[in-house]
């Protein structure tokens, strides 16, 4: 569910730099992988993306490789890998991707989002990337 972590009526930044955090005290943390649903005014917008902070190649490689696994996986449109300034991937220290599964405001999108065994599929997705990751492959 969507929910706040820093709290009720928190500014933007507390709100983002409260994910950060999350991150950064987990004992034994080394990825922070932000996943989300995009949305545009456009309805016919579509498909998935990652990215990582300019400059960051460990970022890069662990936003390549989500993406690798989630176009495997989800069978949507690839809008690619880019950089982005982004709260979360910029001020994380650890190496950090953002990845946009799909177009919430897209009725087709909307609707495989809404099923349990295609979220299943993206979140096995995320893992096979993370393990690659780890593993060097």
């Amino acid at each position: 569910k969507d929910v706040d972590v820093y709290g009720p009526n928190a500014s933007d930044r507390q709100e983002l730099q409260a994910r950060v955090n999350v991150g950064e005290y987990t004992p034994g943390a080394e990825l922070f992988v932000s996943i989300h649903c995009n949305a545009f005014s456009n309805p016919a917008s579509h498909g998935m993306e990652t990215y990582y902070y300019a400059g960051s190649p460990r970022g890069e490689r662990i936003a390549t490789l989500v993406n690798e696994e989630l176009e495997k996986a989800g069978g949507l449109f690839n809008r690619g890998v880019k950089t982005a300034n982004f709260y979360v991937i910029k001020h994380s220290s650890m190496p950090a991707t953002l990845a946009e599964l799909a177009f919430i405001t897209n009725a087709r999108e909307e609707q495989l989002l809404s099923n349990a065994q295609y979220q299943m599929k993206l979140a096995e997705a995320i893992a096979r990337a993370i393990g690659r990751y780890f593993s060097g492959n």
